[in-house]
Parts: structure tokens; sequence; C-alpha cells
């Protein structure tokens, strides 16, 4: 049974990538990308099951990209 559909968004990719391989090995499906613009497009590509975000991203915090992602779920 798959674990689920992550999307982690974080633009410190020495971070993510000492996290991504646990939830891996709990069956999540990860997908990585490293600002506001990409995982705004991506979550609306792939409908993940949870978000991992870092508030602190460039080109849009993550404050301002849930709020957008919350807006386009109404």
């Amino acid at each position: 049974m798959s674990g689920g559909r992550l999307l982690i968004v974080d633009a410190d990719e020495h971070l993510v990538y000492a996290v991504k391989p646990y939830l891996e090995r709990e069956d999540y499906a990860c997908t990585v990308v490293a600002d506001g613009p990409a995982a705004f497009d991506t979550a609306a590509a792939e409908s993940p099951d949870l978000i991992i975000l870092d508030r602190v991203l460039p080109t849009m915090s993550g404050d301002e990209l849930a709020r957008r992602l919350q807006a386009d779920v109404r």
C-alpha cells in the first residue's frame, strides 16, 4: 500500500535530501520543488496528499503560497 503523494517545497536541498529517503522508505512518493511558483504549478498538476512547505522561499513566501493554494481550492 502506498503511503501517499507528498510535495516537498524547500530551497535547502541538503535538508530535503536528508529527509526524503526516510519518507520514501515509508512508501511516500515525493516530489521536490524549490520555489513557490513551481510548487503552485506542481500542486495543481499532481494533487498531492500533503505539502511540506518551508515558509522562507525564493520569489514567494511559503505563507503566500499557502494562501494562493487555499484560494485555488475554494
